[in-house]
C-alpha cells in the first residue's frame, strides 16, 4: 500500500500528535498560554508540512546523481500521473430512475433541486411537516416550518 502523504516524516508526523493533543487542552480549557502555544503548534506544523512536501518535490524533479537514472524518471513520471487526476468529478446522479454522468445533465438536475428546494413560499404546520419528513412524534412536536424566503427558518 502507497503512503497517502509520502513527503510526512517522523518529525513531521510527531508535530501533528502535538499539535492535536494541545488542541484537545484548548477545548476543554479557556486558559490562554495553553491557546497560544496550540496557536504556535498549528503554525510550526503548517511550516514544516510545507517544507516537506517541496522538499519531497525536489527530490523528484532533481534527484541526486549517485541514484539510478530509470527509477528517477518513473518517480517523476507517476508524480505528475498522480497530479493530473481529476478529483473534482461529481458523481453520477440519478433522475427519475436514470443515471446521468454528463455534466450538463447533472447541473440541470442539481439546479431543478436547488429551484424546488428553496422556492417554495408555504408554511406548514407541524402535523404537515411531520408527515412530510416522516419525524418521529417527539422531534416534530417542536418544529414549524416557515419559508418565507430562498432560506428556511425553523422555529419552536
Amino acid at each position: 500500500m502507497v503512503a497517502p502523504l509520502p513527503w510526512l516524516t517522523p518529525n513531521v508526523r510527531k508535530l501533528i500528535r502535538r499539535r492535536d493533543r494541545l488542541y484537545k487542552r484548548k477545548k476543554k480549557s479557556a486558559d490562554p498560554k495553553i491557546t497560544s502555544k496550540f496557536k504556535e503548534a498549528r503554525q510550526k506544523v503548517q511550516k514544516e508540512l510545507r517544507r516537506a512536501y517541496w522538499k519531497y518535490i525536489e527530490n523528484i524533479v532533481t534527484p541526486k546523481e549517485e541514484t539510478q537514472p530509470h527509477s528517477n524518471m518513473k518517480r517523476f513520471w507517476t508524480y505528475i500521473k498522480q497530479m493530473k487526476t481529476d478529483s473534482s468529478i461529481v458523481a453520477p446522479l440519478r433522475s427519475d430512475g436514470v443515471l446521468h454522468s454528463h455534466p450538463v445533465d447533472q447541473a440541470t438536475i442539481l439546479n431543478k433541486q436547488f429551484q424546488s428546494a428553496s422556492s417554495s413560499k408555504e408554511t406548514y404546520s407541524p402535523e404537515e411537516f411531520k408527515s412530510r419528513c416522516n419525524m418521529p412524534d417527539a422531534a416534530s412536536a417542536l418544529l414549524c416550518l416557515c419559508v418565507s424566503s430562498p432560506y428556511m427558518h425553523v422555529t419552536k
